[in-house]
């Protein structure tokens, strides 16, 4: 119990304060079985919110008045249908999701561990692992909370709190990273993170394409 309460300390502190914490206590967290958990934790929490957030997109039905042969009309409320709860694909959002958002998660830790394995540092991946959970965390909580709420008011409230929680979060992987693999050169510093960043984009995008091939294929 201590060791979870430790853990959601180090987390908070991560996120206000992430140069510091990750400089003071990074080291600290590497027991790779409480680090599983948290992420495992993260991942399912993601899952839950997004599932919530498919509920009420399914349920919550726009009423509109005066459409015509050719659509148009105006938006003048929403009606709840709760039996369109049938027709959610729950196998898809509960489990693929979870194992997606799992996934994405480990694969960011294994990109900055492998990197620091190819400069020959003493890069453990438990800790890569970690600095890739927390450094994930602003994104799930604007993906499926902050950004949503703020949408309802304004798009572009939306729109720039996105870009604010993405900048937000490169800099938080950076920055935990680079604590991690300990360079020295700022040149190869700076090197190691372009190339895994863009490998991460890289493989971000076909994985974004190849989703998009199989929702056209109806294979989603």
């Amino acid at each position: 119990m201590n060791l979870i309460k430790d853990y959601i300390i180090f987390v908070i502190a991560a996120l206000l304060k992430p140069v510091t914490t990750f400089k003071t206590k990074l080291k600290v967290h590497s027991d790779f079985k409480t680090i599983g958990i948290f992420t495992a934790v993260v991942a399912f929490v993601a899952m839950i919110l997004n599932l919530i957030h498919q509920i009420i997109a399914y349920v919550r039905i726009p009423v509109i008045e005066g459409a015509g042969w050719f659509g148009g009309g105006t938006v003048t409320g929403h009606e709840w249908y709760w039996g369109n709860m049938s027709e959610l694909p729950w196998l898809n959002l509960i489990v693929r999701n979870f194992f997606i958002y799992l996934g994405i998660i480990v694969a960011i830790a294994l990109v900055y561990f492998l990197a620091g394995r190819i400069v020959r540092k003493d890069a453990a991946f438990q800790r890569a692992l970690s600095v890739a959970t927390i450094s994930a965390i602003p994104v799930i909580l604007n993906a499926f909370i902050l950004a949503p709420l703020l949408g309802w008011l304004h798009l572009h409230l939306a729109v720039m709190i996105t870009v604010i929680t993405l900048i937000y979060a490169f800099a938080l992987l950076i920055s935990g990273m680079n604590q991690e693999l300990d360079l020295k050169d700022d040149d190869l510093r700076l090197y190691v993170n372009t190339a895994c960043i863009a490998i991460l984009l890289i493989i971000g995008y076909f994985i974004m394409v190849q989703l998009a091939e199989n929702m056209l294929n109806g294979l989603f």
